[in-house]
């Protein structure tokens, strides 16, 4: 670990699927390097407060991923040289974009989140997602009704 933090964010507001659980985005650790996630969010913009959660997981995928658009990061500490080597992926706005999504493998979290809101958790030093080089971390949803999500994570590599 070069201690290079990293934020990686959806493309815009992706439309959540409301048939199955859907990549939201992910992010694949440089070959030879693991990543660190300290933090991760999820932002909604539903309008019926009686609306059932959004059923949102943190989860390792494995396997053949295609699709996707280039997300975004940036390098929160604009001093450095170092260039983050992380691959972020994003659904596109439409929702659409992913046409394989690999097998579920470790679940690190599971949230319902109400569509009307968000959530975003801040990990402590010990309890830090360590992602291990060329692996796979998605954040992933589902949805009752119709809505958009934004979200993002914060990492270090």
């Amino acid at each position: 670990m070069a201690g290079l933090e990293f934020t990686a964010w959806t493309t815009g507001e992706i439309a959540v699927s409301t048939t199955g659980e859907d990549i939201i985005m992910l992010i694949t650790a440089p070959a030879n390097q693991g990543v660190i996630i300290k933090s991760w969010g999820l932002f909604f913009d539903g309008t019926t407060a009686t609306e059932a959660g959004v059923l949102c997981r943190l989860v390792e995928l494995t396997g053949t991923i295609t699709g996707g658009v280039a997300g975004q990061k940036s390098d929160n500490n604009m001093m450095s040289a170092a260039t983050v080597q992380t691959t972020v992926t994003s659904e596109n706005t439409a929702g659409t974009s992913f046409t394989a999504q690999g097998t579920a493998g470790d679940l690190f979290g599971q949230w319902s989140i109400h569509p009307q809101t968000g959530h975003g958790e801040f990990r402590t030093l010990d309890t830090r997602i360590l992602v291990a080089g060329g692996s796979t971390v998605a954040l992933t949803g589902r949805a009752s009704a119709a809505v958009n999500v934004t979200g993002g994570l914060i990492c270090e590599e």
